[in-house]
């Protein structure tokens, strides 16, 4: 077992995503390649906020 990070989908900034916008990314919600393995939970937390365009630190 380990911690991976993917790329995943995002909804439309502002907009919060319904069930049926995840069933229709089901793909690449559950996908889980290409990935990067995090090396602290700082890691996992800029790489999240890099996905969302938010400056860390």
């Amino acid at each position: 077992m380990f911690t991976g990070l993917a790329e995943g989908w995002l909804a439309p900034s502002g907009c919060s995503p319904t069930a049926d916008d995840i069933a229709d990314h089901l793909a690449e919600v559950t996908a889980t390649d290409p990935f990067t393995i995090p090396g602290s939970i700082y890691d996992e937390v800029f790489g999240f906020c890099a996905r969302l365009g938010i400056a860390a630190g």
